[in-house]
């Protein structure tokens, strides 16, 4: 355990460096008490009939018409707050996780909110309010498992399978505790690739210079984490020639036709790639194409639009 917690420790270290590179979005502070009292009262008031509905469907109808229509209030701060924590709650009694973690990653989209900590709690007490029996349960968090280590998120994939690891005690399923055993199994491996990033980061901070550490962290943070504007001057400076050319093309674009052969030579990158390369490269490439329809005209826009329209997510 004392192993596995220093390498945690790295991991988390590793996260913060690359989330200390990003551009700080202007996020409005948690409301008041004496505020988020106030907006409760006006939210269940403007929607008292959706609140009769005590039945899942009810409650997660309710969730998402309250997501979906707090930007109706882009000027009120504690509505819109009380309207996520509201729709948050909903889904958790609904027995739709997915659905509060949705509200949740909202929330902080807009407020100086913790996320993990929100998260961690949902993911505890969905154990108590869903009432889903418990193959199911356990089988909600091994896919939250899975959905987090595709983004390196460690944390939260350990605490998935703690609480999966746990319910699986109470049960004799042996296809159950083999898939437990096989998450666990993969969580360590993340672990050690980040342990391997940390030290990558470490090389290029000795030596800036150094092909294979730029190619590892640039991966990492392009591929793993979508943090682009992070990993591509890593890219920029890697062992990957073919790589190390995308990355340099697209950081020196600057105009709208630059940016359009960047995002058609990702685009074409990911047609020749394989596994989570491809699948990222081209929904980078989707990202730019949709940054510079605004300025394209003719074939060029066609093509763009086409392209952006293919990629959801």
């Amino acid at each position: 355990m004392r192993r596995q917690s220093v390498i945690l420790a790295a991991v988390l270290l590793l996260a913060c460096s690359f989330s200390s590179g990003q551009t700080a979005t202007e996020k409005l502070p948690i409301p008041k008490s004496a505020e988020q009292v106030k907006a409760e009262h006006f939210v269940k008031l403007h929607y008292a009939t959706q609140y009769t509905q005590h039945d899942a469907a009810g409650q997660l109808a309710l969730s998402h018409q309250l997501r979906e229509e707090i930007n109706q209030y882009a000027d009120d701060g504690p509505t819109r707050f009380v309207m996520l924590r509201e729709a948050r709650e909903l889904a958790l009694d609904g027995g739709d996780l997915d659905a509060a973690l949705a509200a949740i990653d909202e929330m902080g989209r807009i407020f100086a909110v913790d996320v993990l900590d929100l998260k961690l709690s949902a993911m505890s007490s969905f154990t108590d309010k869903s009432g889903l029996p418990l193959p199911v349960l356990i089988d909600k968090y091994l896919h939250l498992v899975d959905a987090a280590l595709d983004t390196a998120d460690v944390t939260m994939a350990q605490k998935a399978y703690i609480l999966a690891s746990s319910l699986s005690d109470q049960q004799r399923d042996a296809t159950i505790k083999q898939r437990v055993k096989q998450e666990h199994i993969a969580i360590m491996d993340a672990m050690r690739e980040g342990k391997a990033i940390l030290a990558a980061m470490n090389k290029v901070k000795m030596n800036p210079e150094d092909g294979a550490a730029n190619l590892k962290v640039g991966k990492y943070a392009c591929f793993v984490r979508e943090l682009w504007s992070q990993g591509l001057p890593y890219l920029a400076k890697s062992s990957d020639e073919k790589l190390k050319a995308l990355a340099q093309q697209e950081l020196d674009a600057t105009a709208p036709d630059a940016t359009l052969a960047a995002a058609d030579a990702w685009w074409d990158y990911a047609a020749s790639a394989t596994g989570k390369p491809a699948e990222r490269a081209k929904l980078h490439a989707a990202d730019l194409y949709r940054q510079v329809l605004p300025n394209l005209s003719g074939d060029k826009k066609d093509r763009a639009s086409l392209r952006a329209g293919t990629i959801t997510g």
